[in-house]
């Protein structure tokens, strides 16, 4: 007899249940990386894979060579190894950047970003290649290694919105670090135990058991009425997915309309409608598509003679992470809206005019002049922030008003802190 969507439903929820419970079971095995509840931190499991690659048995480094031909798939001689170096959290000189890890060889310079659940920065993996590029020979040799859970690529966005980019990211996942861990564990007793500790906090990110699982699950829609049944839980779920992020706006909106000093312009939000970019949120086919935000008008700064207009802004905006900003928005004559390129120094001037504290704006030649993510220390991701891409914990804790009072209220005082920036 064939099972309705519900009967499924049901039954999908009980292997989810038996998925954390493997999941419980693999953290009863002791690591020092999971007591701390670092295995999803991306700067304690960049320290440890870094202490793996520089470690040396007299001056040799012992792994790091199988690393660059098993793992990074570049082919490289035993001679250019020698002299070596492996960096983290290596420093661009005149810059804010820091590029999780740098491999540098007599004829190579390997950049290694790495991400577990941190959105992209602006420009982050342009501004990487733009220094690499300073080391290579020709531009078949510049490459970006872009580590990641599910080996997605880099989001426009971090590429400074140049597709042409894509053709120098490599992508590798932490599965193949995990199956290159694997394959080493022996070779030397001394580093056996780190190794061995390093491979089951990365079992634990990876949930490697969830396999096993998501096969049990298609085993549940193995059948056509079975198929039909799990596409109207699908279509469901994309429903849902989008009527949240209806509700977070509208109360957003209600919220701050109650709220002083807050001007939120329908003519420099209409054009940009953040209900048409929510419905398109999950269904997107470009990267570049417009984000779903929220634009509150913090004042007209210049009125060019062809009727163009330029308004320094404050924004709330969804990517995969949430965050708030400082922004110049450029009006044309017809009402169409633009993101400006360089600023030019009369309108930054004004903005700093504006400014309570002006050097918090970042004159870098964005469009964001300054921002920040709404539940995190700025850049730094956080297990409690939610993630609207991977649909993390804290993401799903949205769908219980509580969870989304909580959330809606962090926006709210991260809007009113950056009002407070401005006289």
């Amino acid at each position: 007899m064939s099972k309705t969507a519900e009967e499924i439903l049901t039954d999908v929820i009980d292997k989810l249940d038996e998925m954390k419970a493997a999941d419980d079971s693999s953290r009863a095995n002791i690591n020092i990386l999971s007591i701390l509840e670092k295995e999803t931190d991306e700067v304690a499991m960049c320290k440890v894979l870094w202490a793996i690659l520089d470690y040396k048995a007299g001056n040799k480094r012992i792994y790091l060579g199988e690393f660059i031909r098993k793992v990074l798939n570049i082919e490289i001689t035993e001679g250019c190894m020698e002299g070596a170096t492996v960096y983290r959290e290596y420093c661009i000189p005149n810059n804010s950047r820091r590029i999780d890890l740098v491999i540098k060889t007599k004829e190579r310079f390997i950049p290694i970003e790495a991400k577990i659940y941190a959105g992209d920065q602006s420009a982050q993996c342009a501004d990487y290649l733009s220094y690499a590029r300073n080391f290579c020979d020709g531009e078949d040799e510049l490459m970006l290694y872009y580590l990641t859970i599910d080996r997605h690529s880099p989001s426009y966005y971090s590429l400074a919105w140049d597709q042409s980019l894509s053709y120098h990211i490599r992508l590798i996942s932490w599965s193949d670090i995990l199956l290159w861990l694997e394959s080493i564990k022996g070779v030397n007793g001394d580093s056996d135990e780190v190794i061995g500790q390093y491979c089951k906090a990365l079992e634990i990110l990876l949930n490697r058991r969830k396999a096993g699982i998501e096969m049990k699950i298609d085993e549940l829609i193995d059948s056509s009425d079975g198929m039909r049944a799990a596409m109207e839980i699908e279509k469901s779920i994309g429903r849902k997915k989008t009527a949240l992020l209806h509700t977070i706006f509208e109360e957003i909106i209600e919220r701050t309309s109650a709220e002083a000093g807050f001007h939120y312009d329908p003519i420099l939000n209409e054009p940009w409608d953040y209900k048409k970019a929510v419905d398109e949120y999950y269904f997107r086919k470009t990267s570049s598509s417009t984000y779903p935000a929220l634009t509150y008008n913090l004042g007209l700064l210049d009125r060019l003679r062809d009727g163009t207009e330029y308004y320094f802004i404050l924004r709330f905006e969804i990517e995969w992470r949430a965050y708030v900003g400082f922004a110049i928005m450029g009006r044309k004559k017809n009402g169409e809206l633009f993101n400006g390129d360089q600023a030019s120094k009369k309108l930054m001037e004004k903005v700093r005019d504006m400014m309570v504290n002006p050097d918090q704006i970042n004159a870098s030649g964005d469009w964001w002049l300054y921002w920040e993510y709404i539940t995190s220390n700025n850049q730094d991701a956080t297990e409690n922030e939610p993630d609207f891409r991977t649909m993390n914990d804290a993401y799903l804790a949205l769908y219980d008003k509580k969870g989304r009072d909580a959330f809606v209220e962090q926006v709210l005082h991260m809007l009113k802190k950056f009002k407070l920036c401005v006289k």
